[in-house]
């Protein structure tokens, strides 16, 4: 079940002015669920794991973003 949130307009004005929006927050709050349905399937999203990405993206950031955007859903 998706609850609508009050955050769903400012996210779609957001989206209309910028070509990126970032979406942050603790582990498993509904974030995707919330992008799923705002977007669908028209936006990309991509996952950033600071633990695991920071170090990689710093040392050759072209190779970070290859293996994100496979990673990506």
């Amino acid at each position: 079940m998706f609850v609508r949130r009050q955050v769903i307009p400012r996210l779609e004005r957001l989206a209309e002015h910028f070509p990126a929006v970032v979406v942050s927050g603790a582990r498993q709050v509904g974030k995707s669920t919330l992008l799923h349905h705002v977007f669908g399937g028209s936006a990309r999203e991509f996952v950033f794991e600071p633990f695991e990405d920071v170090a990689g993206a710093r040392e050759d950031p072209s190779l970070f973003w290859r293996t994100t955007l496979r990673r990506s859903f």
